[in-house]
């Protein structure tokens, strides 16, 4: 920012302090004219530009071949050259979450399936000789039967049943309830309700697992002489790669789709499946080799609480998963 005209004014506009140099020491305020000229306004807006441009694809390089370095910088105090963590995890979250929807679709539907005559006399023809199912799948995905007319029935037969060996348990009663919620819609329409639903839902799950996987972590280290402070830093930068990975995997997945066929095609469902295990093979190794050099300690030791710290937190992502797919679906209406 040096090349705009500094104010004669050592008074600092932004908290009144006395500003010695060019930048206040108590807020941090450049002391520059408040006007400049249309060039001098685009030589600070491309300034600014540059230089955060410049700080991001640093911090991505790093954060994606050089495993930890950014937690091991930003703890021992070095955090003006790279992005801060919370802010990287927060743009990278918000960026993973809207890639779907700015990506184009490989290929438009022939015809909307929800409006077709031989879909809708299909869903008419399973639905009488399912009657008493809950659920059942067509080509057209998961279906909730329509067994109960309304919520009157269902409470009525719910009582009738109560005791007996047929009795309603109360994950299948849900079930029935939501049945009657959606019979008016389509699967097409539904399925479209819960991805949008659990799009919203499963970036608030990851910030209450956040706190709880860099908790795992501490469990493993508490012998160390390292806070939780330290553990929650690794955890932001690690689930930034991880978030940033699924972009890639879902751009690289976009560009097959195009060459393939579309997401149907058999070609792009098994490049889309080695992309997901080269991903994954190579997610493990990152967390095992970052782990390894945050904690400093032997490499078999390493390994083997790396690979206990991913046991307990793959189970404890299949609570919350599963926790979220269930409110999800039970919410819609």
């Amino acid at each position: 920012m040096g090349h705009h005209q500094t104010r004669e004014d050592k008074t600092c506009l932004n908290c009144g302090n006395i500003v010695e140099d060019r930048f206040c020491g108590h807020c941090g305020q450049e002391n520059i004219e408040t006007r400049m000229s249309f060039f001098g306004l685009f030589a600070h807006f491309a300034e600014d530009l540059t230089h955060y441009e410049g700080k991001f694809w640093k911090t991505i390089q790093y954060l994606f071949f050089k495993p930890a370095y950014l937690t091991i910088e930003y703890l021992k105090g070095k955090r003006t050259s790279y992005l801060p963590p919370v802010r990287l995890y927060i743009f990278v979250s918000f960026f993973t979450f809207l890639l779907p929807h700015l990506l184009p679709e490989n290929k438009e539907p022939e015809y909307k399936k929800s409006h077709n005559p031989k879909y809708l006399a299909e869903v008419d023809s399973i639905k009488k000789a399912n009657g008493n199912e809950l659920a059942y799948i067509t080509d057209y995905g998961l279906i909730l039967s329509n067994e109960y007319k309304n919520y009157q029935e269902l409470d009525s037969t719910r009582l009738t049943l109560e005791g007996t060996e047929d009795e309603m348990i109360w994950l299948e009663y849900l079930g029935h309830k939501k049945g009657i919620d959606l019979k008016e819609y389509t699967p097409d329409t539904i399925w479209d309700m819960f991805l949008s639903a659990f799009a919203k839902n499963f970036p608030k799950s990851l910030f209450i697992y956040l706190p709880l996987f860099a908790l795992i972590i501490q469990l493993f280290h508490r012998k160390q002489n390292f806070i939780y402070f330290d553990h929650a830093i690794f955890t932001l930068h690690f689930f930034s790669f991880l978030l940033l990975s699924l972009c890639v995997n879902m751009i690289l997945g976009n560009i097959v789709g195009w060459f393939s066929g579309g997401h149907d095609s058999r070609i792009f469902i098994e490049i889309k499946l080695y992309f997901i295990g080269a991903i994954s093979i190579w997610t493990l190794f990152y967390f095992l080799k970052a782990h390894h050099k945050m904690y400093h300690e032997k490499t078999r030791k390493s390994i083997l609480k790396g690979f206990g710290i991913i046991i307990l937190n793959l189970i404890m992502f299949a609570f919350i998963f599963l926790g979220v797919l269930l409110i999800t679906l039970m919410n819609l209406h």
